[in-house]
């Protein structure tokens, strides 16, 4: 082969890899794999055709290059595993369920015209001041709190502007300053409880402290919890069960869920009795067989107890009575999720809004 040949062979060679690197190209530094062969292919052009670099050094470089080759793919290859690794830690929060976790906050939600709450920590006494920024930064509210003691408090805002119109519903970021002797200084804004369960924003995943919403990244503390139920409780997420005994959730005065269900063999009077956690009976409701069917039936708790009053916020069990025997209230639904209510884990049924033990299970579907 000629000499003109040879370097016409060399061009081409260089022409075609950097044209298939050129979507790689600004990846490598300045020493990577393109510097490396356009250095090589230089030599080649311009060495003294009278004599030629021995092949000895030129395989050499070649292995040298190869190896290079392999570096590089490793240090890609480790880069996207580090990626993919942080990615799925980042999802993988549910092992935080049941346990208490102490996560910096800074923000508010307004839905409905309702604001949520927000929370700060006092090291010691003192004058306190909460400020409210909307989206764009602005400064829209400040709130004196007055004298605090140390210890947690929560900040209770009405959703109004320093005007005293309200505000429209979104997310609301704040600060909290205060006054223990020294001047107004900015105090933490953390939010301390049991992780009662796991939602997502987008690809984002967040934990359910206390009704807020705490992203992971900002734990600054987490403690064991009291978690009576054994972690296979997870492996019930997004399955159909059947529970025995569903429970029901009494939250913020309010029954959450649709109606307490039971079925029938055949028409017959019934009489409900609601627990509490104490197991105390603290609710009768009697249904007449004229108002029963064979099958499926269901009656509305309105979440007072028999003398009238709004029972307290918990967990409460039932059963349904008849002449002939207890009746069946086992629940068939889909676990959409898991909830932390005083150290205890729940699943929580979709569709009925009941929540179940993993020790009620009778059936995985």
């Amino acid at each position: 082969m000629t000499i003109s040949g040879t370097n016409n062979y060399l061009n081409n060679m260089n022409t075609s890899y950097e044209s298939n690197n050129s979507k790689t190209k600004g990846k490598d530094d300045a020493l990577g794999r393109d510097a490396f062969l356009t250095m090589m292919v230089a030599q080649l052009q311009n060495q003294d055709p009278l004599s030629p670099m021995d092949g000895t050094e030129f395989s050499s470089q070649l292995a040298q290059f190869s190896q290079l080759e392999q570096l590089l793919n490793l240090n890609e290859t480790m880069t996207s595993l580090k990626a993919s690794f942080d990615d799925n830690s980042t999802r993988d929060v549910t092992g935080y369920i049941g346990k208490e976790v102490v996560g910096n906050v800074d923000s508010m939600s307004i839905k409905n015209g309702t604001a949520s709450e927000g929370f700060y920590t006092l090291a010691k006494p003192g004058e306190v001041r909460a400020q409210i920024y909307d989206s764009k930064g602005k400064l829209i509210k400040t709130l004196y709190l007055g004298q605090q003691n140390m210890g947690e408090h929560s900040i209770k805002w009405d959703g109004t502007d320093s005007s005293g119109a309200t505000v429209s519903d979104g997310t609301y970021t704040y600060s909290v300053d205060a006054d223990m002797g020294y001047g107004f200084e900015k105090v933490a804004t953390t939010v301390t409880g049991i992780v009662e369960g796991v939602v997502y924003s987008g690809d984002k995943p967040f934990l359910v402290v206390d009704g807020v919403w705490v992203n992971p990244d900002s734990l600054v503390q987490v403690r064991a919890g009291k978690d009576s139920n054994d972690s296979s409780i997870l492996d019930y997420l997004g399955k159909n069960i059947t529970s025995s005994s569903p429970l029901v959730q009494v939250k913020n005065s309010d029954v959450q869920g649709s109606d307490l269900s039971f079925e029938l063999s055949k028409k017959d009077s019934v009489i409900i009795g609601i627990y509490n956690s104490s197991n105390e009976l603290i609710r009768t409701i009697g249904i007449a067989a004229a108002d029963t069917t064979k099958g499926a039936n269901s009656v509305n708790w309105d979440g007072r107890d028999n003398d009238g009053k709004k029972v307290k916020d918990g967990i409460y069990s039932y059963d349904a009575v008849t002449p002939s025997g207890n009746a069946d209230i086992k629940v068939t639904d889909h676990v959409s999720g898991i909830k932390s209510i005083a150290g205890t884990r729940f699943l929580v049924l979709d569709a009925t809004g009941r929540l179940a033990l993993a020790s009620s299970i009778t059936n995985v579907n």
